[in-house]
């Protein structure tokens, strides 16, 4: 309970000494410019007396019960205004309600106020009604919704659908909602972006005066996992050379293995045939081969420390470091070298 405190109890009163001239200004009296021929004398605490009516029944979207929402007081109005200030008890959980007795409020202000006489009528027992606001579900989407759009790079979720977990009701409309557990539910999404349902913790904060009340109660999100992804602008057939001008990123639902930097196409070619727009997987690239089947290659044979140029067809198609058989144009024969660069196979003859 505050302690309430009266101006009106103690006052200090400045006066003439006995013989002396009262002809003095007004502020001399009360204190303004005192001589040394004034003394201060105290005046007697004033014993004062209030009657407070109770109420049958209140309601109150507040969190804490003053006196003032109990009763009406008749009496001195400085008294009146200090104790309609006290608070009497916390409010009860929204849309429940409390009894409080008149007898033990009116033990407390006595307790508080001894030099001063209270008296009360009304009920005895006076209701106290918390009111209850359902939660405005679309202010909390709107803050998750705020916490999505913060994410960054090729991965991205989006809230799809909530369900509370249970009622939850607050005593108003005007709050704030935060997410406590936010970076490290977002942390586990990350990680799994499979996942498509996750509790979080939302904490509702009271944006109305210095209240400390907040409410916190689990909701479950259903979310949606997006990646930014590499999909051809036209139809491709297989074996087309992947170049990066035929291919743009586009945001699609999450799948493991796709491609979403253009450096990955370099050098790669189809394994498959794709449709405009369809997400490109790593596995559906191949590398392009540097010699291919067929091909006029420039072979390097070296025997017994000498190096030979010869030209020569490629008989197998491979990449650099595969050993492929190349014909030597010279000889016919075919022999096995290792491609080193495009076009060119390296021949180590025994």
């Amino acid at each position: 309970m505050r302690r309430a405190f009266l101006s009106i109890l103690m006052q200090t009163i400045t006066v003439p000494v006995l013989g002396q001239s009262v002809g003095r200004p007004v502020d001399w009296v009360y204190g303004g410019n005192a001589s040394k021929t004034t003394k201060t004398l105290y005046a007697p605490q004033l014993r004062l007396a209030c009657t407070l009516t109770f109420r049958e029944e209140i309601s109150t979207e507040r969190d804490r019960v003053y006196l003032e929402d109990l009763a009406d007081c008749k009496g001195p109005a400085g008294l009146c205004h200090e104790i309609s200030t006290i608070e009497v008890s916390p409010s009860p959980k929204p849309g429940l309600d409390v009894k409080l007795l008149r007898s033990r409020i009116l033990d407390n202000i006595r307790e508080e106020y001894p030099q001063h006489t209270f008296d009360g009528d009304g009920p005895e027992a006076i209701r106290v009604k918390a009111i209850a606001a359902s939660v405005d579900l679309e202010k909390v989407r709107a803050a998750l919704d705020e916490k999505f759009a913060e994410q960054t790079g090729n991965l991205r979720f989006s809230l799809q659908s909530m369900r509370s977990a249970m009622l939850m009701r607050l005593r108003h409309q005007n709050y704030h909602f935060e997410f406590p557990q936010w970076d490290m539910e977002l942390k586990k999404l990350l990680q799994f972006p499979r996942r498509t349902l996750l509790t979080i913790n939302v904490k509702a904060i009271n944006d109305e005066g210095d209240s400390p009340e907040t409410f916190s109660w689990p909701l479950q999100l259903s979310v949606r996992a997006e990646l930014l992804t590499l999909v051809p602008t036209r139809s491709m057939a297989r074996g087309s050379l992947a170049q990066a001008e035929n291919f743009e990123e586009k945001w699609l639902p999450y799948q493991e293995n796709t491609v979403h930097d253009k450096k990955e196409l370099n050098g790669k070619s189809l394994r498959i045939s794709v449709r405009e727009g369809q997400a490109l997987r790593i596995f559906e690239l191949m590398q392009e081969p540097d010699v291919r089947r067929g091909e006029k290659i420039e072979a390097a044979v070296f025997s017994g420390g000498v190096k030979m140029n010869s030209p020569g067809q490629a008989m197998e198609t491979g990449v650099v470091g595969q050993k492929i058989r190349v014909q030597i144009d010279t000889t016919k024969r075919q022999l096995f070298g290792t491609i080193i660069a495009k076009s060119k196979v390296e021949v180590q003859m025994p």
